[in-house]
């Protein structure tokens, strides 16, 4: 069982917390600030793609972003391993979206 806490240590300042276990998904709503959160946690990952970034930054301020099949992925280490590119579109566009996060 993995515990992630997007917020910085103290239990006050904590957004979001999730239990989740290997393999399972929840639906979570990705704030900007818990996006940035999130991308603290990328620490190997594939360069961003700086207009990968701003062509989803634009479907989410357009109101054209929707649930889908794609996740953001923390493995059992507590990194991030995939969903960069949105989170940090959420963080430009200055929006909140819903997405599954899955360990």
């Amino acid at each position: 069982m993995l515990m992630v806490a997007f917020g910085n240590d103290a239990p006050e300042n904590v957004l979001v917390q999730l239990e989740l276990a290997p393999g399972d998904a929840k639906l979570v709503t990705i704030t900007p600030h818990i996006a940035q959160s999130l991308l603290g946690l990328n620490i190997n990952n594939r360069r961003l793609g700086y207009d990968t970034v701003v062509r989803l930054a634009e479907e989410i301020e357009a109101g054209r972003w929707r649930v889908n099949g794609e996740t953001i992925k923390i493995n059992q280490q507590g990194v991030l391993v995939d969903g960069q590119h949105r989170l940090a579109a959420i963080v430009l566009a200055d929006r909140s979206i819903q997405s599954y996060v899955v360990v």
